[in-house]
């Protein structure tokens, strides 16, 4: 079983690793990406493009709440490791 220094070291990489951000990151590039996806209105493919695009933000909202929702409980371990010990 890890020592504490251990299990410390492991949940502040993790949370940094959070602190990046990267679906947030990835959301904005992708909302760069609407402009240019209405620009394609009328195309035959633009619905189908449409939907796979509105599937793919959603799916990066969930992912940021998960992400968030992640960190809070690191950061909840972290605080139990740092009164409990």
């Amino acid at each position: 079983m890890a020592d504490m220094q251990e299990v410390l070291a492991a949940i502040n990489v993790a949370i940094e690793k959070l602190d990046s951000n990267a679906s947030g990151n990835a959301l904005r590039q992708y909302e760069e990406l609407e402009q240019l996806l209405q620009s394609l209105n009328g195309v035959p493919a633009y619905e189908q493009a449409a939907q796979a695009y509105n599937g793919l933000i959603s799916s990066l909202r969930e992912s940021i709440s998960a992400e968030q929702q992640l960190k809070q409980t690191l950061e909840q371990a972290k605080a139990t490791f740092h009164g409990g010990f």
